[in-house]
């Protein structure tokens, strides 16, 4: 099964979803006072749990797993900026974003520190 298939069908959630954010970002967020303003990169965000999260914690957050995390941050009552691209040749422009967020995307790269240095 693909990961459009998945979300479509919505297995994803018994497969690899979760319903709250990671405790990592939870802890991570309780010791540091981000401004109103920070702006935050969920990347790969999957079904947008943690950029939902993400966005009503205050940060403003930037294929089928989008058409989900649109859902979620509509029945959360968050404006998210939704987009979707390669992570290698990520559209972002040089010091828009104070805060990126990354679930396991990275790690599977087998360049992910230069990836992550460059961002």
């Amino acid at each position: 099964m693909s990961w459009d298939e998945a979300y479509m069908n919505g297995s994803f959630r018994d497969m690899w979803d979760l319903s709250y954010p990671s405790q990592e970002l939870v802890a991570f967020l309780a010791t540091i006072n981000f401004p109103k303003e920070t702006v935050g990169l969920d990347v790969g965000c999957g079904a947008g749990r943690e950029a939902v999260f993400l966005a009503q914690y205050g940060l403003h957050m930037m294929a089928e797993a989008l058409r989900v995390a649109a859902e979620q941050a509509k029945e959360a009552g968050v404006h998210v900026d939704w987009r979707h691209g390669n992570v290698l040749d990520l559209q972002v422009e040089d010091q828009s974003v104070d805060f990126v967020n990354d679930r396991t995307v990275f790690i599977q790269l087998p360049i992910w520190v230069e990836t992550c240095r460059s961002i």
